[in-house]
């Protein structure tokens, strides 16, 4: 009887101690909430193709990531996803030691991925004659200068407004 429970008690340190605190607590990946204005983007991960907004991704914990979101007539905008150390990794120093806190960073279950929610509110892109427009605005003094330019950077159209007093 007495080895059965030496056997238990080893069996129960070696799992215990094989284990991270973290891991356990909230797993190798975490879900990150995308959404658009206007709705129905496509959303790029690390250059996937993942689906549309509004969408809800599960990324891994152990890498940072950049989220695109792209639709026709607006320009692109892209976010940067960065892993940060989690607050539960505090835990395999108290209870853990190396070996959970190891498994922890092993697994990516050391981190939390910021910002968990991602809204994006796209900028429409002007166009003249179907090719896409930079619009450029220029405040010199009272006079308001747009510079509307093609993809090489050259200008289009340059309307000037002045204000009167």
């Amino acid at each position: 009887m007495k080895r059965y429970i030496t056997n238990a008690v080893l069996l129960f340190l070696v799992i215990r101690l094989s284990i991270g605190c973290a891991t356990i607590i909230h797993g190798s990946t975490q879900d990150i909430s995308v959404a658009s204005a206007p709705d129905d983007a496509e959303v790029w991960v690390d250059g996937a193709r993942i689906g549309k907004t509004p969408t809800r991704l599960t990324l891994k914990r152990g890498d940072s990531h950049i989220i695109k979101v792209q639709k026709e007539g607006f320009k692109e905008a892209n976010v940067m996803v960065e892993k940060d150390v989690s607050a539960w990794i505090i835990g395999n120093v108290i209870f853990g030691g190396l070996i959970g806190c190891a498994i922890d960073f092993i697994s990516g279950g050391a981190y939390d991925l910021k910002p968990d929610r991602v809204d994006f509110n796209l900028t429409k892109i002007a166009q003249l004659d179907g090719q896409p427009l930079d619009i450029h605005a220029a405040n010199l003094d009272n006079i308001k200068e747009f510079r509307f330019l093609d993809d090489q950077g050259n200008p289009v159209v340059v309307a000037t407004i002045t204000w009167a007093d």
